[in-house]
């Protein structure tokens, strides 16, 4: 992290939105955020950003394009993720320690991508509905030739929405975020057939191995299923508990829309929550366990009228080929060191859910 060198500022960035963060976070955050206050030395260098560009003029970063649109002095404090997809995250902040919102700012074409995805599907939202409810954009633009994105800030008593089976939203928050438009078999709809096109683009850029040739094999038989499905003009993407929190009044809130795939198989929302709770708990293992997470759908997905075992199977094989594409897309940017997952455990992974 980059915190302000205002105290002040830094600690109330610190210590903002602490219903949403795990305990042992908070807690961290907590005492960083009072280390900071009372001055003590802490493990950190000192880092000197200036605004100054050849010839006197004055850049066009990120912070100078926000305080112009915005109308005001701010400061930010800054994450830095070191994952694959990582990008810069700014908390926007105000002279008096309040946050005005946050900021997203790309770093190469991967990220680029997901940012005008999200700036684009926030807008069409603009701060959703009553039953599920989305941060407004406030400002977009470009700095140094790769986008940003600047939303409005979360409820500040927001919280966050249990890991458990329990906790995941009702079928009809899902349908908001995600509402049904029609019906189809899954080859005709465009998220399988951009994701042909994904493929494609991969084994183009010299990708090669296991992982590839088997999620072809994985979209083979998805597209041999003939039978009209329930198709949503959206999935989500990443609609996990790590993206979503409930206010006070029980309103669901949701963010990170930077992997929205329109006109897909309803119900991947429904599954990636389930999916992503068992991968938290255990990893490849807990995305491989078909059963349990369609077990744990079941429920919701017969509100989205998806029922016969042949349909959730092949959602379910839906869902590991979007995420196999999205893992191999990162490796080739990043490294496989950055991803979730090893390329012998993804492997094993699709073999997994063709097999069944």
């Amino acid at each position: 992290m980059i915190l302000p060198l205002r105290r002040g500022v830094a600690m109330r960035a610190m210590m903002a939105y602490a219903g949403l963060r795990p305990l042992k976070t908070r807690l961290g955050r907590l005492l960083l955020a009072g280390l900071v206050g009372v001055g003590l030395p802490l493990p950190a260098r000192r880092i000197v950003l200036e605004e100054s560009a050849p010839g006197g003029r004055s850049p066009d970063t990120i912070v100078r394009q926000l305080r112009e649109r915005l109308g005001r002095e701010i400061d930010v404090a800054m994450h830095l993720r070191r994952t694959a997809n990582r990008k810069a995250l700014l908390q926007v902040m105000s002279m008096e320690g309040e946050t005005l919102g946050f900021a997203k700012l790309a770093r190469n074409e991967v990220t680029a991508a997901g940012i005008r995805v999200e700036t684009s599907v926030l807008s069409e939202f603009d701060g959703g509905s009553g039953l599920v409810r989305t941060p407004r954009v406030l400002a977009s633009g470009e700095c140094n030739g790769l986008p940003f994105v600047m939303t409005e800030p979360l409820p500040a008593s927001i919280r966050a929405v249990p890991m458990t089976r329990e906790g995941a939203p009702s079928a009809s928050e899902f349908a908001a975020v995600s509402p049904v438009t029609g019906a189809a078999a899954p080859a005709e709809t465009g998220h399988i057939r951009r994701m042909r096109e994904r493929l494609v683009g991969l084994r183009a850029e010299g990708l090669d191995g296991l992982s590839l040739d088997l999620v072809a094999e994985l979209l083979d038989d998805i597209r041999r299923f003939a039978d009209p499905m329930p198709v949503a003009k959206r999935w989500h993407g990443d609609f996990a508990y790590w993206n979503v929190g409930r206010s006070p009044d029980g309103t669901l809130w949701c963010w990170d829309f930077e992997n929205v795939e329109p006109d897909a198989l309803a119900g991947l929302d429904v599954i990636h929550w389930h999916a992503s709770r068992r991968r938290s708990e255990s990893g490849v293992i807990g995305v491989a366990d078909r059963d349990g997470i369609l077990s744990d759908s079941a429920k919701t997905l017969r509100a989205f009228a998806i029922t016969s075992p042949p349909e959730l199977h092949v959602l379910y094989q839906t869902y590991l080929a979007e995420i196999a594409l999205r893992t191999l897309e990162m490796a080739a940017a990043d490294g496989w060191g950055r991803v979730w997952t090893s390329e012998s455990e993804l492997a094993g992974l699709i073999s997994a859910g063709r097999r069944v």
